[in-house]
C-alpha cells in the first residue's frame, strides 16, 4: 500500500500541469510557453521551456493591459503583480520546488503587438518595466518597484513639447506686438525696415539657391563607400510643403561637412538661422555651429553674428528619402534645434 501511494505521488510530480490545468491557459511558442491566468489584470508567466518546466525556467511576469491609462494606476499594477507573483509561487510549489521572492514585471497592450516565435515582446511596445519584491515593504506584502514607465515618460515628453511650442508662440506674439508698436511710432523706421528687408533678401536668397545647388545627392559610389554619411547629403524639411519655410542642408564640400539650417523669419524670408560644420560619428550627428542670422526679439532688427554652439543629435534612421533625428536625453541643446524630442524629415524635391 505504501508503495502505491508513493507511486501516485511521484506521478503527480511528473505531471503538475494536470493539477493546475483549470487555473491557467498554456500558450505554446518555439521552445518556450506562457502560463496565462485571469485576475485583476490578466497576466502570464514566461516559461523558458516547451515541456514541463523546472521552477528556475519560469522567467518574468507579463501584465496584459487593456489601455494605457492602466500603466499609470500604481495601485492596480501592484495588486495585479502580487496576484501574478502568487501564481508563480503556486506553480513552483506544484513542481515541488522553491520559488524566488522577486520577479521582473513587464506590462504591455496585447492589442498593439504580437509576441515573436519565442514568446518575446518587442521593446518598442513595452509600457512598463518593474520588479515585484519584498525588499522595502512596510506591510509584509511584496511591493512593486517601477524601473521604467514608458507611458508616463511619453506623457511628460508630450507636455514638454507643448510647453516649448507655447513658449515659442508667446515669443512670436510678443515680437509681432513690439514690431507693430515700433512701426506705428515712426514712418521713417518703417522705411528703414523695408530697406533692411530688401537688403537681406538680396544677400541671402542667392546664397540659399547656391547651397541647395551644392547639396546634391550622393552618387552610387559615394553611397557604397560612405553609407549613412552619403545619405545625409541634401536638403531636408519636415514635409515637402515646409521646404520653403524651414530646411536643413547638409553639404559635403571636398570631404568637409557643411551644415546650414534655414528658417523663414517673417518679411525677411528664409535666413541661415544656424550654420557651421557637421560630422557623423558612431550614429551621432555632431553640428559645430559658428554663425547665426535671425531677427532679434529685442528690437526686431536683423542679428548677424558669430556663435559657438555644439549640438548632438541621435541619427535614428536615414535613407535617400527619409531622415529621423532625436535628442539624446530629456535635457539637450538639440531641443532648440528640433523643437521636439524626435523629428522626421523628408528630402526636399528639386
Amino acid at each position: 500500500m505504501r508503495y502505491i501511494i508513493r507511486l501516485l505521488f511521484l506521478t503527480m510530480l511528473a505531471f503538475p500541469s494536470v493539477a493546475l490545468s483549470a487555473d491557467y491557459e498554456v500558450r505554446k511558442f518555439e521552445e518556450t510557453q506562457w502560463f496565462v491566468f485571469d485576475g485583476t489584470l490578466d497576466h502570464g508567466l514566461f516559461v523558458n521551456s516547451a515541456d514541463t518546466p523546472q521552477c528556475h525556467e519560469i522567467g518574468e511576469i507579463f501584465l496584459f493591459l487593456e489601455n494605457k491609462d492602466q500603466a499609470l494606476d500604481n495601485d492596480l499594477l501592484q495588486t495585479a503583480s502580487r496576484e501574478a507573483l502568487g501564481h508563480y509561487k503556486e506553480t513552483c510549489q506544484s513542481l515541488g520546488q522553491r520559488a524566488s521572492d522577486a520577479r521582473k514585471v513587464i506590462a504591455f497592450l496585447p492589442s498593439e503587438t504580437e509576441p515573436d516565435n519565442r514568446g518575446r515582446v518587442p521593446l518598442s511596445v513595452i509600457a512598463l518595466e518593474a520588479l515585484i519584491t519584498p525588499i522595502g515593504s512596510t506591510d509584509g506584502q511584496p511591493r512593486l518597484e517601477i524601473r521604467r514607465n514608458n507611458v508616463a515618460q511619453g506623457i511628460a515628453l508630450e507636455k514638454r513639447d507643448e510647453d516649448l511650442a507655447a513658449q515659442r508662440k508667446e515669443r512670436e506674439r510678443k515680437a509681432a506686438e513690439d514690431r507693430a508698436q515700433w512701426e506705428a511710432e515712426s514712418p521713417d523706421k518703417q522705411a528703414k525696415k523695408d530697406a533692411e528687408i530688401a537688403e537681406a533678401r538680396a544677400k541671402y536668397q542667392p546664397r540659399l539657391a547656391a547651397s541647395l545647388q551644392s547639396a546634391q545627392s550622393a552618387g552610387w559610389l559615394d553611397w557604397l563607400t560612405s553609407g549613412d554619411k552619403a545619405n545625409l547629403t541634401g536638403a531636408w524639411s519636415g514635409s515637402q510643403a515646409q521646404c520653403s519655410q524651414e530646411v536643413v542642408i547638409f553639404i559635403d564640400r571636398d570631404g568637409k561637412g557643411v551644415v546650414e539650417w534655414w528658417r523663414t523669419q517673417g518679411a525677411y524670408g528664409m535666413l541661415p538661422w544656424r550654420s557651421g560644420t557637421w560630422e557623423l560619428r558612431d550614429g551621432t550627428l555632431i553640428m559645430a555651429l559658428d554663425h547665426k542670422v535671425e531677427k532679434s526679439f529685442i528690437n526686431s532688427s536683423l542679428e548677424d553674428k558669430d556663435i559657438n554652439e555644439t549640438t548632438q543629435l541621435n541619427l535614428m534612421k536615414v535613407t535617400k528619402d527619409e531622415l529621423r533625428l532625436s535628442v539624446p536625453g530629456t535635457i539637450s541643446d538639440g531641443l532648440s534645434v528640433l523643437g521636439a524630442g524626435e523629428k522626421l524629415f523628408v528630402l526636399c524635391s528639386r
